[in-house]
């Protein structure tokens, strides 16, 4: 009987042992849900203030590009406007008078006249006389450069603008005019001379140093 009494109480010390684990079994998968449901909740709330943050600076870049857009085209059409009134003054110095006898119509296809030079204008005030843009004045001086580098250069390397060959000199302007045939036409060249004597002369300037 004594051995019986000892195994019973062996076995109900068990059971209690083993409903103790399952209570602290429980407890710990309780607080793991707790913990991964808090995880999933900051989460979303990180995923949430980030497309926040996001949207809050698409929109400001959005404003700004929106503003540069507005700005850019206000300039172009001011610019325009000044090309505009500036053509109708051109246009209303350069047309002549008509007496009433006269019945000659001129038209709107006449080829353009070639721009004189005049006294005052320095190779500085070209781009300005003939209005062009700097920036395509700049590249018509790289294209001029360019040919008088490959075409005039190696002929006379020191010499000077005044003694060069003229054949080479129009040579060289017709390739240009080829190359660019928006630049305005000018009197004898007068506009795209200038230019080469500018390449030449400051080429001859640093040489003979």
């Amino acid at each position: 009987m004594e051995y019986n009494n000892s195994e019973m109480s062996d076995s109900s010390s068990n059971s209690d042992g083993g409903s103790f684990i399952n209570c602290e079994k429980e407890s710990t998968l309780k607080k793991i849900a707790e913990l991964k449901k808090k995880i999933m909740k900051l989460e979303n709330t990180s995923m949430k203030k980030e497309k926040t943050k996001r949207k809050s600076n698409q929109e400001l870049v959005d404003k700004e590009s929106f503003a540069i857009t507005n700005k850019t085209k206000g300039s172009s059409n001011q610019s325009r406007l000044k090309d505009k009134s500036f053509n109708n003054k051109s246009n209303n110095k350069s047309q002549p008078t008509l007496s009433e006898e006269d019945d000659t119509e001129f038209s709107s296809d006449e080829p353009k006249q070639p721009i004189f030079k005049k006294k005052n204008i320095t190779y500085q005030k070209i781009p300005s006389f003939l209005h062009i843009p700097k920036s395509i004045w700049r590249g018509y001086v790289e294209s001029m450069r360019l040919l008088v580098a490959e075409k005039l250069y190696p002929l006379c390397p020191t010499t000077e603008y005044r003694d060069m060959p003229i054949n080479e000199i129009n040579k060289c302007i017709d390739k240009f005019h080829k190359k660019n045939p928006s630049f305005p036409e000018t009197v004898s060249d007068w506009a795209e001379r200038e230019m080469i004597r500018q390449h030449i002369n400051y080429r001859c300037k640093f040489i003979l140093i």
